[in-house]
């Protein structure tokens, strides 16, 4: 999925999101943020979307709203992130420039890692994405793919090894 078609996908689904997480939080603004923070970790994975499907699409993006909405409501009031005026536009940025570069380098290899898991196996890539991209609890991931949590989090474990493998493979290939 490219820019624009992504851009095409947030603007159909944005309010549909907006009023899901909305039904949750009881407040619209705070689930306009949830909303983009879902389009924002749909974004990172937006080559890897399968936009082959319309209802599963509208799915995934109701899914992972709940998920945002609900994982909201869980932190602690302590845990909100609170801004007042004055604070906005303080930001410092810590990170060198080539901090900055070398940061995009390593994701360009793990997105590599990534492509070479969803071929290598579709299964593991799925349940990868949906607990650790898309914040989609083990329990309700083992309920979809029909076997146990600790099936579940062992597949993650082994999977995180293998994508640190990979990630290592690439890396030296091209370094």
């Amino acid at each position: 999925m490219n820019n624009a078609e992504f851009q095409e996908f947030y603007e159909k689904y944005y309010e549909f999101s907006t009023r899901i997480a909305n039904k949750i939080v009881k407040s619209h603004v705070v689930a306009e943020d949830i909303s983009q923070e879902t389009f924002f970790n749909l974004y990172k994975i937006k080559d890897a979307l399968d936009c082959s499907s319309e209802l599963r699409l509208q799915g995934l993006v109701a899914k992972a709203a709940v998920n945002k909405a609900r994982d909201y409501l869980r932190k602690n009031y302590t845990k909100r992130e609170i801004f007042q005026m004055d604070q906005i536009g303080q930001e410092k940025y810590l990170e060198s420039v080539e901090d900055q570069f070398l940061d995009v380098e390593k994701k360009k290899y793990m997105f590599k890692a990534l492509e070479n898991l969803r071929k290598k196996n579709k299964k593991n890539y799925e349940i990868y994405v949906a607990i650790k991209i898309l914040d989609i609890p083990p329990e309700r991931v083992a309920l979809v793919y029909k076997m146990s949590k600790n099936n579940v989090n062992n597949r993650i474990y082994r999977t995180k090894q293998w994508l640190m493998e990979e990630y290592t493979r690439i890396y030296d290939s091209f370094g």
